[in-house]
């Protein structure tokens, strides 16, 4: 057993049911958990997966139950765990066990004590802006959802470019025909923004980065905005399909005449991060740049 005072004694656990390595990695949890006394909740079709049926609890349910959420996978697997977790305030400890893993940032070398320290109270947690995108329909909003990482107007279709005007408030940033419009928060600065030729932004900042998706227009450049501006988009004409997309899991389908309107989130997401690295560790390892 842990022999220290422990400030979280219940945990969540979610896990990429079909990857080998997170199913091992989930029962390994649940047997260091029954040692220590550690209470234990997952999400239905994990507990199926890892063969504890009596430990599954609704999605509604154990955002309530526990003090932390251990995510077993990739990034995506994260962000399906910041949807669950949105409105409270428990944290999330990601294990990396997909590819370049941003937000999973914790390798299965570490996890265990990293895992402890959390437990005690000492690892770091870092509160992560969200973004809120609303879209209105003749005035009316019909839809509102949130991203950690990234809201991205697109038409979903292959060589084809979309009309887009964006505006803050009544001052007219920009009108410009692209395969999209990427709205990264500095958290997902590293994800499809990074790979749209946007920049990198340290993940605590507070900040709104504007990234079109292969202007037509080449002067059309990413935008860095203060974290309190509020973003319209409406769109244009051009184009047969259109969609908003959050986090690149969740969408709504878009209309010529529809204003999307993008601003930060009251909503955060706290991440622990490991112990032993720094955020240009990361940068450095993931990315592959080369030292001297």
């Amino acid at each position: 057993m842990l022999g220290f005072p422990l400030l979280m004694k219940r945990i969540g656990l979610i896990l990429k049911r079909e990857k080998k390595e997170a199913v091992a990695l989930a029962r390994t949890v649940l047997d260091w958990a029954q040692k220590n006394r550690i209470e234990v909740f997952l999400e239905p079709e994990g507990a199926q997966t890892a063969g504890v049926p009596k430990l599954a609890t609704p999605p509604d349910e154990l955002k309530k139950r526990i003090d932390l959420m251990v995510v077993l996978g990739g990034d995506g697997t994260l962000l399906a765990a910041v949807r669950m977790l949105l409105g409270s305030s428990v944290p999330i400890l990601g294990v990396n066990l997909g590819g370049l893993g941003f937000l999973t940032a914790v390798s299965t070398d570490g996890f265990l004590n990293c895992l402890e320290l959390t437990l005690q109270g000492k690892s770091k947690i870092e509160n992560r802006m969200m973004l809120t995108a609303v879209v209105f329909r003749g005035g009316k909003k019909i839809a509102e959802n949130y991203a950690l990482n990234d809201a991205v107007i697109h038409t979903g279709q292959l060589a084809r470019m979309i009309e887009l005007e964006v505006r803050i408030q009544s001052d007219k940033v920009t009108h410009l025909m692209a395969d999209g419009l990427i709205f990264a928060t500095p958290t997902g600065s590293t994800a499809y923004n990074l790979s749209a030729g946007g920049p990198i932004v340290y993940p605590t900042e507070e900040v709104i980065v504007m990234t079109p998706i292969c202007p037509h227009i080449l002067s059309n450049r990413p935008i860095i905005f203060p974290a309190d501006t509020e973003i319209e988009v409406k769109i244009g004409e051009m184009g047969e399909r259109r969609l908003l997309t959050l986090d690149g899991q969740t969408g709504v389908s878009l209309e010529p005449g529809d204003l999307v309107q993008v601003k930060k989130s009251v909503h955060r997401t706290r991440l622990i991060m490991p112990p032993d690295k720094t955020y240009y560790e990361i940068l450095r390892t993931k990315l592959s740049w080369a030292e001297r």
